[in-house]
């Protein structure tokens, strides 16, 4: 779907961020959901449920957890 057919989205929501290609708004409503728009106007609803399953699953698959970043304690175990 393209927002120029759904323009009626918009005013319903708040601007979030820019990010590259992406404009990320939430909608105005207390449900916590989002409105995803790409630079070609292509957009997706992300519920709130949604938003974070796939914020996890990009944190989980771009953070690999280094034991040398943890600081040490000094003590032995």
């Amino acid at each position: 779907m393209n927002i120029n057919k759904h323009k009626e989205l918009i005013p319903l929501t708040d601007n979030v961020d820019n990010i590259g290609n992406y404009l990320i708004r939430r909608f105005k409503d207390d449900s916590g959901n989002y409105l995803i728009i790409d630079r070609f106007g292509d957009f997706i609803v992300l519920d709130k449920q949604s938003a974070g399953d796939v914020l996890s699953a990009i944190w989980d698959d771009t953070y690999v957890f280094d034991p040398a970043d943890e600081p040490s304690t000094g003590l032995l175990n």
